[in-house]
């Protein structure tokens, strides 16, 4: 892969933020272009990957369970009536099951996909 930096100064940056990378990525400057040799996917490569796949799926769990507190929370402060108060949470809760389903499985098709060769 290869890009051009249109502004001389950034290319620094570019290149720092390409090391960073966790694909372990490792630029060449070749003077206002950047060449980026990808590595072949290997076994290795693939299941750091789905390690990957796999952080940033608990990550998006842990997001959709921060809302849902967040959620009832607000919903307790509202003082609204008991009854509504645990359908709200039901359905809260019902959403959160679902969301939380489809992260995982998105997660295992990606997964699949990644695993495939």
């Amino acid at each position: 892969m290869q890009c051009s930096v249109l502004v001389l100064q950034a290319i620094e940056a570019a290149v720092s933020a390409l090391r960073s990378h966790t694909l372990n990525l490792n630029p060449i400057v070749d003077g206002p272009s950047i060449k980026v040799p990808i590595p072949k996917m290997n076994k290795e490569l693939r299941e750091s990957m789905v390690k990957q796949a796999k952080a940033h799926a608990e990550k998006a769990k842990v997001g959709v369970r921060k809302a849902r507190q967040k959620a009832i929370s607000d919903l307790r402060r509202e003082g609204a009536s008991e009854d509504t108060t645990r359908k709200l949470e039901k359905h809260i809760q019902e959403m959160t099951d679902e969301n939380t389903e489809s992260i995982e499985e998105i997660l295992k098709a990606k997964s699949k996909d990644l695993l495939k060769i």
